[in-house]
């Protein structure tokens, strides 16, 4: 007998709260050091939506993590 697992994750990274995941960090003994390098990493991001050579207005993302950075599965299975 084989079994299998698959998740698809891509859009979940779309949804982790900066607030929420550095306060679980926090309670996993992780250093300071590196709950505030954390959530520097989630802080003033942006975006702008372009669609048939049109873009739209820049706006500030409050959740999310980038989706080309190698941490962003580690961050988001904590």
């Amino acid at each position: 007998m084989a079994g299998a697992l698959l998740m698809d994750i891509k859009s979940a990274f779309n949804n982790v709260s900066r607030s929420h995941l550095c306060r679980r960090i926090t309670t996993l003994g992780i250093d300071p050091d590196l709950v505030r390098r954390t959530e520097s990493f989630m802080q003033d991001r942006r975006m702008r939506l372009e669609m048939d050579g049109k873009s739209g207005e820049e706006c500030t993302i409050e959740s999310g993590i980038s989706h080309v950075s190698p941490v962003s599965p580690t961050l988001f299975a904590v």
